[in-house]
């Protein structure tokens, strides 16, 4: 949003972190877990001039925003589970300011009107992307149409209310749509009632079949084990369980100097453990 305070965009993060924190009580992610920043403590990567993820980005037309990135590693259904907590906030949060959402960057943008009738007009709606961009086209392919490729698929696919929304070319109907939307462009007509950009029932489908059991299905592919650890390691564990993922990680991808560095225990000595169930994905 052009001229947002601070203050703003973190009510608008609470907002949206709490819609979904409910939802992820007890779970491990794999790397990174959901969280979101605001672009005025934390310049996104991609919008930076060196950043090679700029391609999916806007950065011509950054305004202040709520962004976040996460690394999912081996675990795809991480993945699949930040498209399902995105898409419940486009559900439930209830935003004072015309704004778009993506896990990977959360913009928000104002009309002109001031800001004590942006209530009724508000909306939130999230765009997410990968390293092989805008994946929910991949998942959806078969039913795309048939202009819908990489190369013009940028700022053009979004979630609002729970569906997939996508902007179209310029067409008979609408010979004024732009060819190459910016984010503000893609706004303003996500927000029209005269432009129709909802996707097909098939890529609906296509997406929901994806998202389907979540958040169960998330909980229910954890790992779960009883172990004998240091007891500065349970206590650890039993205060920041996130922390697993890290020490999983480091061990399977571990070197020789790696292990005489563990061998050492410097720090957490065995002498005195702790039973413990320990959580991992």
């Amino acid at each position: 949003m052009a001229g947002a305070t601070t203050q703003e965009l973190e009510q608008l993060q609470l907002q949206c972190m709490a819609a979904v924190l409910p939802h992820l009580t007890g779970y491990i992610w794999q790397q990174d877990a959901f969280t979101l920043h605001t672009s005025t403590a934390v310049t996104p990567p991609w919008n930076k001039p060196s950043a090679t993820t700029a391609r999916n980005g806007d950065s011509s037309s950054a305004s202040e925003h709520l962004w976040g990135l996460a690394r999912f590693g081996d675990n795809i259904e991480d993945e699949w589970l930040i498209v399902w907590l995105l898409h419940q906030i486009t559900i439930k949060v209830d935003c004072m300011l015309r704004c778009w959402l993506s896990f990977l960057d959360l913009w928000v943008s104002s009309s002109k009107l001031p800001s004590h009738l942006l209530l009724q007009f508000s909306s939130v709606c999230a765009r997410i992307w990968d390293n092989d961009g805008d994946f929910l086209l991949i998942e959806a392919a078969y039913s795309l149409p048939k202009w819908l490729k990489p190369e013009t698929s940028r700022n053009r696919v979004w979630l609002l209310n729970g569906q997939l929304h996508i902007i179209p070319l310029p067409n008979k109907h609408h010979p004024t749509l732009p060819s190459s939307p910016t984010i503000q462009e893609a706004l303003q007509i996500l927000s029209s009632d005269s432009v129709d950009t909802i996707a097909k029932a098939g890529v609906q489908e296509a997406i929901r079949l994806k998202i389907k059991g979540y958040p169960r299905k998330a909980q229910a592919d954890m790992h779960r084990a009883r172990c004998l650890l240091p007891a500065k390691i349970a206590h650890v564990l039993q205060h920041k369980p996130q922390l697993v993922s890290p020490a999983v990680q480091t061990f399977h991808y571990r070197d020789v100097q790696d292990m005489r560095a563990a061998a050492k225990l410097a720090h957490f000595q065995p002498q005195v453990s702790s039973a413990c169930t320990v959580c991992s994905v």
